[in-house]
């Protein structure tokens, strides 16, 4: 098996368990050891890897694999992405929060050609998100990282078309749900609410119906 060298990440020897003989830390100078789980390379060890790394201020933050990424990946993306203005112009809190999401997606995808990344592979990828909140932060995420591909890495960008999510509010009730409804579909939506409520209301005359719906 290829040994994983990692900054910050020491190992040690852990002769009370049989079933973990090592454990492994991040130990930065100055700073409390920090536990991490499993094994170097695994997607649970590399996820918890990336949290830690991102508590780090940018300055002070080494680029993982930066020496030994193979251009053209996703790997090779992200570190390019890290360095461009797009993303230093950030707000702090903002990339924190999109650090996570695309970290835990060069996690499972990091050795990929980014010019095989498709359309479908992003929708596909969306719809295992259920709630609708993380939906919209890993898009936006996503989208500006698959943007700065263009056109060095590929010559499109395979977020494009792909509906946000937007709030819809019906009177007192608000739910969040995908745009792929246009908005003359939500305005006969709401012709068809308003037509059957006339129409079984005993108060209202037709007459009235066809001024409201007209």
């Amino acid at each position: 098996m290829a040994r994983i060298k990692l900054k910050y990440v020491n190992a040690f020897p852990n002769r009370r368990r049989k079933n973990e003989r090592v454990r492994y830390y991040f130990r930065r100078r100055g700073f409390k050891a920090i536990p991490l789980p499993g094994l170097p390379g695994s997607e649970e060890f590399m996820t918890a890897y990336q949290m830690v790394l991102a508590a780090i201020p940018d300055q002070e933050r080494p680029e993982i694999g930066a020496s030994r990424t193979e251009p053209g990946t996703i790997n090779a993306l992200v570190i390019s992405y890290y360095r461009c203005a797009e993303w230093t112009n950030l707000a702090d809190e903002t990339r924190s929060a999109r650090r996570r999401i695309i970290e835990k997606f060069r996690a499972k995808h990091g050795s990929k050609r980014v010019r095989l990344l498709s359309r479908e592979h992003i929708v596909k990828m969306l719809a295992e998100i259920t709630r609708p909140t993380a939906k919209r932060s890993w898009l936006k995420a996503i989208r500006g990282l698959l943007k700065h591909a263009v056109p060095t890495m590929r010559k499109d960008d395979p977020t494009e078309g792909i509906a946000s999510i937007t709030r819809v509010t019906f009177g007192r009730k608000s739910r969040l749900m995908s745009s792929g409804l246009s908005r003359m579909s939500l305005l006969r939506m709401s012709m068809i609410s308003a037509t059957f409520f006339f129409e079984t209301s005993p108060f209202v005359s037709k007459k009235s119906i066809f001024r409201y719906i007209s």
